[in-house]
């Protein structure tokens, strides 16, 4: 079981951590810009997401809780290759590329499969929300909102306090992840050794 098993939870660690109460009016608030930051920091195996999207006119709206893309595949398996949107409207009328940019991917109309980071889900919701990250790292919520409500509280000490160990569990989490992708992995070379 998580150290806090909802939002609820979250809510009563960071008024321990803090030891003030007086700013649950605009709990939500913060909890939502602690997400925003985990969003744009964390790229984990957890916010992999896979979904079929429709290019048609040229261009197909991101999806929603897109952050970063990891591919976009053809109906027949062939991978496209990403660039920057300026490179590829010089060769939009050429089949295996695409660009994302201004929320929009743009590619040769068809269906593809997208491979992206999603963003963090938020559990500002309800009271009872959670979400994987609050599972598996609370104290990353616990840091990360507790720093925001430091920063209203005006106590730099706290805020201070709160970055450096939110920057460490960011750090841990980025290392879990990469242990738990690479785990023994082997470098094999195809061929005839001398």
């Amino acid at each position: 079981m998580a150290a806090f098993s909802d939002y609820l939870d979250l809510r009563t660690a960071v008024v321990e951590q803090v030891g003030a109460a007086d700013y649950v009016d605009v709990f939500p608030r913060h909890v939502q810009m602690a997400e925003t930051e985990f969003s744009r920091r964390l790229r984990t195996q957890d916010q992999i997401t896979e979904t079929p999207v429709t290019v048609a006119g040229g261009f197909v709206a991101l999806p929603d809780d897109f952050a970063e893309v990891l591919s976009l595949t053809s109906t027949n398996g062939v991978e496209l290759v990403g660039m920057g949107l300026p490179a590829y409207k010089s060769l939009r009328n050429t089949e295996g590329f695409f660009a994302v940019s201004g929320g929009n991917i743009f590619a040769l109309d068809g269906t593809y499969t997208l491979n992206y980071y999603a963003k963090i889900p938020t559990i500002s919701g309800s009271t009872t929300a959670a979400n994987w990250l609050l599972e598996k790292h609370p104290e990353l919520y616990l840091y990360g909102v507790s720093q925001r409500v430091f920063a209203r509280m005006q106590n730099l000490e706290g805020v201070a306090a709160m970055r450096d160990m939110k920057n460490d569990e960011i750090m841990q989490i980025s290392e879990q992840d990469f242990n738990e992708r690479h785990a023994r992995s082997r470098v094999r070379v195809k061929g005839h050794t001398p």
